[in-house]
């Protein structure tokens, strides 16, 4: 219906309405971000209410993630590929290849994985010199003998899982990870910093690691719980309401069972925090006790069994 407002469906070239000029000539700048999610139907609409030489966009293909909600990464190459780079040219293409964020140790390792995946029967582009992500800070330099990047393949083994007290894949990734922290600290392991224009190693500090997820919510808190478990300090660097925390979450649910043990979900919970630490089996043998019953009466009965000892 907005495209029907700008555009007229029945002429040739779907021309401009009067209200679509109206807007060509009261916006100054059409900036997009994200651009190669657009879709066909935000094209028109866009294209609509530029004057012609206002239309500014960004983005990069090899980021397209919306296929399925129509976009159209098309939209993005096509004017990727026929944009020149000429200044003198109406339209032209800026290539903003250069990275700000990470170190080049960090920046060229990505660059290996990519090249060999990204072709253009594969997203639709190719991972040549100028798809590269380049250092866009090369004051901050390193020596490639003192980083490396290695991977690390944890396999979830039932057995070996119930040996160490775990029972999911998070939990066994925190446990890889707190290894590996371990071993760089017990190596000595030297990192570099910053002081004044100069550039100096120190041996490395917890503060120094960082873990990227995919997702975060309901498995940083995994990761974290397990880091403290084995000493290394360790924060969730997400932003939640006070009342969404686990240990908050925890303490509400306490407060229920308090109130009311018959209420099976808050006692579930408590049971499973660090408060108590069932394993997701012994609630599940607890709640096999008696399948017609609430999990507290579950819970006495297993008690009254001698099976579970306090």
């Amino acid at each position: 219906m907005a495209l029907e407002i700008l555009r007229d469906k029945n002429s040739p070239n779907h021309e401009k309405r009067p209200v679509a000029i109206e807007l060509s000539n009261h916006f100054k700048e059409i900036m997009v971000d994200e651009y190669q999610d657009s879709n066909e139907l935000q094209e028109q609409i866009l294209t609509a209410i530029t004057s012609g030489n206002n239309y500014f966009t960004v983005g990069d293909v090899k980021q397209s993630i919306y296929a399925f909600r129509q976009a159209s990464p098309k939209l993005f190459i096509d004017k990727f590929n026929s944009y020149p780079l000429d200044d003198s040219a109406d339209s032209k293409r800026i290539d903003l290849d250069n990275n700000f964020r990470s170190r080049g140790e960090v920046l060229n390792f990505c660059n290996k994985v990519f090249a060999p995946l990204m072709q253009p029967d594969m997203g639709g582009v190719e991972y040549d010199e100028k798809a590269a992500l380049k250092v866009g800070d090369d004051k901050f330099k390193g020596d490639p003998k003192d980083y490396e990047s290695e991977i690390i393949i944890a396999t979830q083994d039932s057995e070996a899982m119930d040996e160490l007290n775990i029972e999911d894949g998070d939990s066994l990734e925190a446990l890889v990870v707190a290894k590996r922290i371990k071993e760089l600290r017990a190596d000595n392991f030297q990192v570099s910093y910053k002081d004044g224009d100069d550039r100096f190693l120190r041996p490395m500090k917890y503060s120094d690691v960082v873990i990227l997820m995919s997702a975060v919510s309901g498995h940083g808190e995994k990761f974290v719980n397990i880091l403290k478990e084995q000493g290394i300090p360790a924060y969730l660097a997400e932003e939640t309401g006070f009342f969404d925390r686990e240990e908050v979450q925890t303490v509400l649910s306490m407060l229920t069972v308090i109130d009311n043990p018959f209420n099976d979900i808050p006692l579930a919970a408590v049971l499973h925090s660090p408060m108590f630490g069932f394993s997701s089996n012994r609630l599940a043998q607890i709640r096999a006790t008696d399948g017609d019953s609430l999990l507290y009466n579950c819970l006495l009965n297993y008690q009254k069994k001698d099976l579970l000892r306090i």
